[in-house]
């Protein structure tokens, strides 16, 4: 073979040894960003719809590393905020209560919803609790005082989290990305209570039943 042609052998040889190269680069490269794409995570949501007239405020949350405002300006009106987080995102969650109203607080209920788990009008919840309910020793923790303009954390425990994470995984939700946070329960001091956006107290003919205050 002509030297030349020797050359000229060896120059394509070269060329196609280098477009084989970027070939595989340009593959490997298209491959990795879309298992990454079809790896990642759904986005998360945090949402929290504010009563009118509510005695406590939630401020803010902890999840995912991140510390995410949920503070509802106007009553009536749904926040929500979306962020990424992993599939235990939730894990070591920590809700912040503030005391908007003029009483002091002895204990708050409060639900952590997940939207995604509704099936035919009932969804699945965890309950949180702030202080002791007296009427069920055996609701919330120890007896506590949230004063007014107090501000107080209220975390989902290690162990809350495994029987949280257990118990939707029972009923076949491996991974939930939403959650709504919805204030159910308000005791005050003088043994008055907000229940589900109505002040209320004591019904005089059965103490362990509720009235609204201005039905009385």
């Amino acid at each position: 073979m002509p030297r030349t042609d020797l050359r000229k052998v060896i120059a394509n040889f070269s060329i196609l040894i280098a477009l084989v190269i970027c070939l595989i680069v340009i593959t490997d490269t298209h491959l990795f960003g879309l298992s990454r794409a079809i790896g990642q995570s759904p986005k998360k949501t945090i949402s929290y719809a504010k009563w009118k007239d509510q005695p406590v405020e939630f401020a803010t949350v902890k999840a995912a590393g991140k510390t995410l405002s949920i503070k509802a300006e106007k009553a009536q009106t749904e926040y929500k905020q979306e962020f990424d987080g992993d599939d235990d995102w939730m894990k070591g969650l920590v809700v912040q209560l503030k005391n908007t109203s003029n009483k002091n607080i002895i204990y708050i209920k409060f639900n952590l919803s997940f939207p995604e788990t509704d099936v035919g009008g009932v969804g699945m919840s965890h309950s949180m609790h702030f202080g002791r309910f007296y009427d069920k020793p055996y609701v919330g923790g120890s007896d506590k005082v949230l004063k007014p303009a107090e501000e107080t954390d209220i975390p989902l425990t290690d162990d809350q989290y495994a029987s949280l994470n257990n118990f939707l995984k029972s009923r076949n939700f491996h991974q939930v990305n939403t959650l709504e946070i919805i204030l159910q329960f308000v005791l005050f001091e003088d043994d008055t209570a907000w229940i589900g956006g109505s002040l209320m107290k004591r019904d005089p003919f059965n103490p362990k039943a509720w009235a609204r205050i201005d039905q009385q």
